[in-house]
Parts: structure tokens; C-alpha cells; sequence
């Protein structure tokens, strides 16, 4: 059974940063009111329009308040929430790219990236920030799942079965264990009809 991007979507609740919305705003000749208020304020503002369900604004005071130096572990959270929120996954993965960039060996930004990257369709990237996880944490179930989630979408059934067998050693009983055991299965019986299929 091969999962769907769903799974992926579904990991991107659990933490990461994105600095969402590449857009730009409508120009008008007025002031920007966002030009004189502080990080603090911003942020404020931000968390106050994310909770009432206006994403755009939520986005613009949020993004606001980081460019004025209000720390990562405040704004970053917020940020991905209004992402997802709004389903903009594309602007979220250019975002997380940028911090990357900053902080290339931060696992938990890699393994978001991947997760963007499998969920707007671009699996060879994802399996290249997993493979870095991978080697960095080799015991974490969560990274194996997805790297063969990776091999998957690239038509790498092969690759991704060892994937699948490790993350059942290190989690037998976790939240895709079922799953990763179905998966196995059909794979298997692919192989038994198609000796030669795969890569």
C-alpha cells in the first residue's frame, strides 16, 4: 500500500519554522502602519489575527516582527501554524530554505524541508535532506519512514524497503508500524510478480 502525501502533510504539525508568504503586499501611497511598531507589538498582533482565522494578516505581522529581530522559537511556531493553516507550502519550503542557509545542520529544519519538499512534489530533494538526518540520527524512526516515503515517490520501491524494515526495528509499535507493514507486504508481492521491477 503505497501512503499518500497526507502522511506528509500530517507530520508538519509536530514543530518547524517558515517564514510563510512570498507574495507581495498591495502597495497604497498611506504609510505602513507595520513600519513604526515594535517586534513585540508585531508579534502580538500576529498571534491575535492567527487566532482569529486571518491568516494573510497573521502572516504579514508575523513576518514583520522577525524582520525586526524578534526571535526564531516565538515567531518561527506561529509562522508554520498560518502556514498549513492557509496550505501554503511552497512559500513555507523557500522560507525554511532561507534558515537553512543560516543553520545547515539543524535536523529538525532538514526534516521539515523534506516533509515540504515530499508535499509539493519534489521527492529527490526530500530524500537528499533525509539522507543528512538519516546519517546525523540514525536510531529516529521518523526520518527512515519518510526517506522511504522519498524512494517511494521517485519509483524506488527497492531503496525504500530496507527504510521501512528499519523504521519497524526501531518503532514496532509506533503510529505507521501498520502501515510500514502493509507497505512491505505489497512491495514483496510486486518483487514475486515482477522480478525485475523496481530500482
Amino acid at each position: 500500500m503505497k501512503p499518500s502525501r497526507s502522511i506528509a502533510v500530517t507530520a508538519l504539525a509536530l514543530a518547524g519554522l517558515a517564514a510563510c508568504g512570498h507574495g507581495s503586499a498591495v502597495r497604497s501611497p498611506a504609510p505602513d502602519p507595520l513600519a513604526s511598531a515594535s517586534a513585540s507589538m508585531l508579534l502580538q498582533r500576529g498571534r491575535a489575527f492567527a487566532a482569529a482565522g486571518d491568516t494573510i494578516r497573521a502572516e504579514q505581522y508575523l513576518v514583520a516582527a522577525a524582520s525586526k529581530g524578534a526571535a526564531d522559537r516565538d515567531v518561527l511556531p506561529a509562522l508554520l501554524e498560518v502556514c498549513i493553516r492557509g496550505q501554503r507550502y511552497r512559500a513555507a519550503l523557500v522560507h525554511v530554505e532561507a534558515y537553512l542557509v543560516r543553520r545547515p545542520n539543524d535536523r529538525a529544519l532538514l526534516q521539515l524541508s523534506a516533509v515540504l519538499y515530499l508535499t509539493t512534489g519534489s521527492p529527490d530533494q526530500a530524500r537528499a535532506a533525509l539522507e543528512r538526518v538519516v546519517r546525523a540520527v540514525p536510531d529516529e524512526p521518523e526520518p527512515r519512514y519518510l526517506l522511504a516515503l522519498a524512494h517511494q515517490e521517485l519509483g524506488q520501491p527497492r531503496q525504500a524497503a530496507p527504510q521501512l524494515r528499519r523504521y519497524l526495528s526501531l518503532s514496532p509499535s509506533g503510529t505507521r508500524a501498520q502501515e510500514a507493514k502493509a507497505w512491505l507486504r505489497d512491495t514483496q508481492r510486486a518483487r514475486h510478480r515482477h522480478p525485475r521491477s523496481g530500482r
